[in-house]
């Protein structure tokens, strides 16, 4: 993520590519995991099509990134995986009422 983050604010592809090499590295795609302080994985798609749907020069693959990270939201929204909730409370319902 710092990677990415740098590569935005540099505009830097060796960044970009750095990223996306770690991303492949250490197998990345299809984590479930929940985003909190001490795991930002599961946000590093959204980042990536982010990226690419700004168009920075270097980013590509919009649709692959998006995919990844529509995955990710789908499986929070139909409950599945391995997410926690407060007993009692459908993840809908919590977050329909904040706000």
């Amino acid at each position: 993520m710092a990677a990415l983050f740098l590569a935005w604010a540099t505009n830097s592809s060796d960044y970009y590519s750095q990223a996306e090499g770690y991303y492949r590295q250490y197998s990345l795609g299809g984590n479930d995991s929940i985003f909190s302080w001490d795991s930002k994985t599961p946000g590093v798609a959204v980042l990536f099509a982010q990226l690419a749907n700004s168009r920075v020069p270097f980013s590509s693959n919009f649709s692959g990134w998006q995919s990844e990270a529509e995955w990710y939201f789908d499986r929070i929204v139909n409950e599945q995986g391995s997410f926690n909730k407060t007993k009692g409370t459908r993840f809908s319902e919590f977050y329909l009422t904040r706000g």
